[in-house]
């Protein structure tokens, strides 16, 4: 193809030229949530789970006060707006002394965990996972609560009144290595994906469409290329494939814009709509949740806000 083609409005054109890297960025995309499945490759059932509810809003005091009945997995709540709290009761295996152990949890509703009597973070359909134990002895038993707000984020998410439910609750071990892996390579490659279209349109808000980075065409095209490579020499299932690829995007993030870096602190911060699309009363709640996962169960924020925060390395970056 010549320079005048690769310039033709000829839909046949169109289609040869921009094909193929739809099909690599497929490709990338395919690796990556292989990747996210490393994170927490380990996972084992909770002993219990002790169900109490429906209730009003109340605090970790009074739940504590509550009849609890065992509630097994799949057994729905409801409804919109009720409150229920759940004990639950896990053993750490053997084998995972000295990992984090974090909480997978999934009641197609917000929710927040207690933990040591405190809140400790929001969990939501978008965020199931939360930390339990920074660094577990193995074999010990751990109890927690978790206070159910039958509600989505937005309110009255879900149309069946009865979608609210009890669908997973585990252990699942942290794996840093693989965390460290993906996040950095997910960076790189929505980075990538996102060069085109320049704009693109919103589905809330007043604004009409948002923009888009706007990368040099160059550096692009060496992302795509190398992220590519990434999936040629590297099995998830096999992490003596690891160090290659980790050389690889080791290099992709020390790239820089110019020769001058800025300090930045990234700093762990939520948005809330003190009511919106739920009560009034509902407003405290989203409050807790939202502020205990911003400031994360050690105050810490994630690598992938922290990459996002610093331009991808092209700021020398600390947390506080």
């Amino acid at each position: 193809m010549n320079d005048k083609d690769r310039e033709s409005g000829d839909p046949a054109v169109a289609r040869i030229r921009g094909r193929y890297p739809q099909y690599t960025r497929r490709r990338l995309q395919g690796f990556a949530e292989r990747l996210q499945q490393k994170i927490h490759a380990d996972r084992v059932p909770v002993t219990s789970l002790a169900l109490a509810g429906p209730t009003e809003r109340i605090s970790l005091e009074d739940a504590l006060k509550l009849d609890y009945r065992p509630a097994p997995l799949g057994e729905t709540l409801g409804p919109l707006w009720a409150t229920y709290w759940v004990h639950v009761m896990a053993e750490v295996p053997q084998a995972w002394a000295g990992s984090r152990v974090d909480l997978y949890w999934d009641s197609r509703s917000e929710a927040l965990l207690w933990l040591n009597g405190c809140s400790s973070q929001g969990l939501n359909p978008g965020r199931h996972t939360a930390p339990l134990v920074q660094s577990a002895s193995g074999g010990e038993t751990i109890s927690f609560h978790v206070e159910v707000a039958c509600n989505g984020l937005f309110g009255a998410f879900w149309s069946d009144p009865q979608a609210y439910a009890l669908v997973a609750c585990e252990l699942r071990r942290f794996d840093p290595e693989a965390s460290a892996f993906y996040f950095d390579y997910e960076v790189l490659r929505q980075l990538e994906a996102d060069r085109d279209p320049t704009t693109k349109p919103r589905s809330y808000g007043a604004v009409g469409e948002t923009a888009q980075p706007a990368l040099d065409r160059t550096w692009a095209g060496r992302l795509l290329h190398d992220l590519n490579r990434i999936c040629n020499i590297t099995d998830p299932d096999d992490r003596a494939t690891w160090p290659a690829a980790r050389a690889i995007l080791d290099g992709l993030l020390a790239a820089r814009n110019g020769s001058i870096t800025h300090e930045m602190s990234a700093i762990g911060h939520a948005h809330l709509d003190t009511a919106w699309l739920w009560p009034l009363v509902e407003t405290r709640r989203k409050a807790q949740r939202s502020f205990s996962t911003a400031g994360g169960a050690d105050g810490a924020l994630s690598r992938f806000q922290v990459r996002l925060l610093a331009g991808l390395s092209v700021c020398r970056h600390r947390t506080e």
